[in-house]
């Protein structure tokens, strides 16, 4: 792949180079979404008390017993699910698909904290509908994980014979576990540090200066990283196996390298030249590729 590494310098007029205020185009283009999911929590520790007998086996496949009695082991740290739940597993593979699908389509990771994106501007009506219509999704899953709790509580009494009733919220409490946080987050230096001092001012413009360089640059690193999986996963699909026979593909072998051409300038809030110049050249050889028709021509 070319070198796509650039530098923040731009030819203007008659060859004079032009230094760029690196990350002040992002702070102009793009928001940081704030997106974050909380749910039921359902594992807890266990205590080597509450544990009167464990046995493990050993390399030479020996029964040991690790726990009798007085008898602790040290470095060991045991966990317990709380509840059998496909309800509750819905809603961790609904979160799960809700951040997968931003990520692919619309967002771009921050590696400053989790649960923080970069979404250009152009693209924050897209990705604010969609999680409206997700969020409202969730609320039903939600309720009927809520619906069947006081059921699936009384089945841990029964049959785990780790149940703690100090483990587990009271009926009421439940939904208010799980909670969902959308803002869109712009950051710039407060103008009212100038009438206080110039100094400090000029300080944490510098430092937030920086910041959306740093920003820029994780921006940057989010997006080869996607195309570069895309395009590892369309040459792999396109080799031959070990016996000399074409790999099977879907449609969206193609489809989700289109989808991310398309969006690509949108989704882009860095002017990311190189990678773009790469971009338009994979558009220009894609262009009217007929999946069922590359597949015979395998």
């Amino acid at each position: 792949m070319e070198n796509l590494e650039s530098g923040d310098q731009e030819e203007k007029g008659n060859g004079v180079v032009v230094e760029e205020k690196s990350g002040e185009s992002l702070l102009e283009k793009a928001v940081i979404l704030c997106f974050k999911t909380g749910r039921f929590g359902n594992s807890r520790k266990v205590k080597q008390s509450d544990m009167t007998y464990l046995t493990a086996y050993n390399q030479a496949g020996d029964e040991q017993v690790v726990i009798d009695g007085e008898k602790k082991a040290k470095n060991l740290k045991l966990t317990k699910s709380l509840l059998e739940s496909k309800e509750l597993e819905s809603i961790t593979s609904h979160d799960l698909k809700t951040r997968n699908t931003i990520l692919k389509k619309w967002c771009l990771p921050s590696y400053a904290d989790e649960g923080y994106y970069f979404v250009s501007l152009a693209l924050v009506p897209d990705v604010d509908t969609y999680l409206t219509s997700r969020e409202q999704e969730r609320k039903g899953l939600i309720a009927a994980f809520v619906q069947v709790y006081q059921e699936l509580r009384e089945q841990a009494r029964r049959d785990n014979p780790l149940y703690r009733e100090r483990d587990y919220l009271a009926a009421e409490k439940v939904e208010s576990n799980f909670t969902w946080t959308v803002r869109y987050l712009s950051f710039a230096t407060p103008a009212r540090l100038q009438d206080i001092s110039q100094e400090l001012y000029q300080r944490e413009a510098n430092s937030m200066r920086q910041m959306w360089a740093d920003a820029k640059e994780e921006a940057r690193q989010g997006l080869l990283e996607a195309w570069v999986a895309l395009v590892d996963h369309f040459i792999d699909r396109l080799s031959y196996k070990g016996d000399g026979k074409p790999q099977q593909f879907k449609d969206t072998l193609t489809s989700n390298i289109m989808e991310f051409i398309d969006l690509f300038e949108k989704r882009d809030p860095t002017d990311y030249r190189e990678l773009k110049v790469v971009v338009d050249r994979a558009r220009q050889l894609l262009a009217g590729v007929d999946p069922e028709k590359l597949r015979r021509d395998l």
